[in-house]
């Protein structure tokens, strides 16, 4: 699914400026979560498209689920899932482990 790629980050300069991965990192962070013009992706955006993931998976749910997504939109479907009234424990910084929730005797796992 297309739909479960990373969250797209795009340079706040037009410049060719080299900064420091970890300066680079926040900078472009803290521009989408403030609707930076520079970002082309909006958190909206990207929570829209989560809705549209999670409902696409619920709806047809037959069986356990496992997701393999990236870090930042695992944080917000892990959220939204458990706003859905899935239990498990939030993703609150992704590492190389699973995430699993339980709803009415399924599971949905978040790798």
């Amino acid at each position: 699914m297309r739909e479960l790629r990373e969250i797209s980050m795009y340079p706040l300069f037009k410049k060719n400026m080299k900064l420091p991965f970890l300066l680079w990192a926040f900078l472009v962070r803290t521009a989408w979560l403030i609707n930076h013009q520079s970002q082309q992706e909006t958190k909206f955006d990207v929570e829209q498209r989560i809705h549209s993931v999670l409902d696409q998976i619920i709806q047809n749910q037959n069986d356990n689920i496992l997701i393999v997504s990236h870090g930042a939109f695992m944080m917000m479907m892990s959220k939204e899932l458990l706003r859905r009234g899935f239990k498990g424990k939030k993703i609150t910084r992704p590492k190389m482990e699973n995430y699993i929730s339980l709803k009415k005797n399924k599971y949905i796992t978040i790798l």
